[in-house]
Parts: structure tokens; C-alpha cells; sequence
């Protein structure tokens, strides 16, 4: 779930969260790595808390001097790229906070009581060295922008990301054919969901399709493709591209 060259990375250990689920093999099989997945949201290593999944909530963290910190998560992520972490001690200590900045993410802004910090690099951690008091608050703001993956068979196809979001096209959305070839271009704007099954909803323009149409596609989260679970719902990731043979 983490991954990183840092060295103090091996010696990390989770936040303050029980783990009472009974064991059992359907409990192996899967459900279990999702309950632990709130101890491996907060962790902490030998400078301080470690915050590798950003998810509306708090935990508390116990540092090698004793103060116990709790970060309280305020954020709609994914559907939004701002996290706001408000910092809760009982006194002044000094620690690193360290934030886990995606691979994904190229264009990052980070700030500490509205004070602008150096934008942090994709894929490592943000490490934030002061003395904290109870209030301060840290802001981060990740590149949600979309990302047009082709087909890794050669294929003439593409699929849409919304790191860290898979997007697909559903028949629910809109009367075109999720089959339809079409080239996508420019950016994604968010759409109210048609469907009370829908999470995320988006439109996206695209350049050319059948017929040289011209327009926006409607596409959604993948996690809420398809799951109006009939027959007639269908819906794609994968998406055919316009042939173009010039």
C-alpha cells in the first residue's frame, strides 16, 4: 500500500486502531485488507505522523515523546483536490508531518496556515519540519486533471483517468452508444449524477466521432459503472478511438 525509498519507512507503525475482526478464510479473502486499510491511512514513523490516504476523519498518533497529535481530515477527495489537515495537540511539539504525494499527481500545492510551502514532488512524501500548536492547519491541493491512457495492446483505444479515478461511459448517461468510436480532447467538467447510483459524473468534449459529431461524452466513475446491474445498463472503459488515415 506505501512504497518509498526512504529508509524510515520500515520502521513505520500504525495509528491508535483497533483490529477485532475475528479471522476467518471469506475474511482472508478480501474484506479484511479494506478493515485495515484506517491503519495504514495514519501511520508514524520516528519524526512523526505519516498521512498516506487522505479521507474525511481523524486519528490520533502517539510520537516517541509522548504527545499524542490527532489530524483531523477535512475533505471531499476524490471528488475534490483539496485536503485540509487541522493539527490538535495538547502542547506545543516539535515533529515532521510527512503527506504522501502520489506518483500521479505533477502539480501540487501545499501550505501551512495559508503560508505557501515549496510545491512538493509526485510520488514522494512532503515533509513538514516546525513546531506545531493546537489549530495549525495544513492544506494540500493535489492534479486532478484528466489523463488519456491507450491501450497498452496497441489497440485503438484509450481509457479516461481521473487519478485516482478509472472513468468509463454508461448507457444510463445519455442516449449514444458506449461502443461509439470518438476522439477525445480537452478537459473534464463536472456533471450533476443522472442516476441516485451514480457517485461521480463528468462531461468531456471530444473532437471528432462518427459522422465527424462533434460534442461532449458523458462518462462516470467506474466504480458506479454498471450497477443499475440489468441487462440494458451497459457501459465501457475502454473506448474506440477514430481512425484517422491520414
Amino acid at each position: 500500500m506505501c512504497t518509498s525509498s526512504d529508509p524510515s519507512m520500515h520502521s513505520w507503525v500504525a495509528c491508535d486502531c483497533p483490529t477485532t475482526m475475528p479471522e476467518n478464510a471469506a475474511v482472508a479473502g478480501g474484506p479484511r485488507g479494506l478493515y485495515l486499510l484506517p491503519q495504514l491511512a495514519v501511520m508514524r514513523d520516528a519524526d512523526g505522523p505519516v498521512v498516506n490516504l487522505y479521507e474525511r476523519g481523524e486519528a490520533t498518533v502517539a510520537l516517541a515523546s509522548g504527545v499524542r497529535v490527532t489530524l483531523v481530515q477535512d475533505t471531499a477527495y476524490p471528488v475534490e483536490d483539496s485536503i485540509r489537515i487541522e493539527v490538535r495537540t495538547a502542547r506545543p511539539a516539535r515533529f515532521t508531518l510527512a503527506l504522501r504525494i502520489p506518483g500521479w499527481s505533477e502539480q501540487n500545492q501545499l501550505s501551512v496556515n495559508g503560508a505557501a510551502l515549496p510545491a512538493p514532488a509526485p510520488g514522494s512524501y512532503a515533509r513538514i519540519d516546525r513546531s506545531w500548536k493546537a489549530g495549525d492547519v495544513v492544506t494540500l491541493k493535489l492534479d486532478l486533471r484528466p489523463r488519456i491512457v491507450p491501450a497498452p495492446d496497441g489497440s485503438l483505444a484509450s481509457a479516461v483517468m481521473r487519478e485516482p479515478m478509472l472513468l468509463a461511459r454508461d448507457s444510463r448517461l445519455s442516449d449514444d452508444d458506449v461502443d461509439e468510436p470518438l476522439t477525445l480532447k480537452g478537459d473534464l467538467v463536472p456533471a450533476a449524477a443522472s442516476d441516485a447510483k451514480i457517485w461521480m459524473q463528468f462531461r468531456m468534449p471530444y473532437q471528432a466521432g462518427t459522422h465527424d459529431k462533434k460534442g461532449e461524452v458523458a462518462l462516470c466513475d467506474y466504480a458506479s459503472a454498471g450497477n443499475a446491474w440489468h441487462d440494458k445498463n451497459r457501459f465501457r472503459v475502454w473506448l474506440p478511438q477514430v481512425f484517422d488515415p491520414r
